[in-house]
């Protein structure tokens, strides 16, 4: 499973995540580009993208072949309060389909 972290997702996390293929956008130079061009980027190469842009899925409309999204809603951006969703974020990676959007909020 090839996972892509959007530039909303602290770097930090991808130490929590080490054991997973993945790329933060940073690493590939692609700060600032659109929700758009970050899923085409991705197809193809990714099999996730995981974000805390609660609009990223409306952005892609109409567009097909993007991987599955999946969107984290903590109570906050801090690395603490993301963290706490990796147990659901680890469940839903065994289950989640191409082109699938799942979210997952805090409990």
């Amino acid at each position: 499973m090839r996972l892509l972290l959007d530039e909303n997702i602290p770097v930090r996390l991808a130490g929590s995540l080490a054991d997973l293929q993945l790329n933060h956008v940073r690493d590939l130079g692609w700060l600032g580009i659109s929700d758009r061009e970050l899923a085409i980027g991705a197809a193809g190469v990714y099999d996730v993208i995981v974000t805390l842009d609660q609009t990223f899925p409306a952005e892609l409309t109409g567009l097909t072949g993007y991987p599955a999204i999946i969107v984290l809603s903590p109570r906050s951006h801090r690395l603490i309060h993301v963290a706490e969703l990796l147990p659901r974020l680890r469940e839903a990676l065994t289950t989640i389909a191409p082109g699938e959007v799942v979210r997952i909020s805090r409990v």
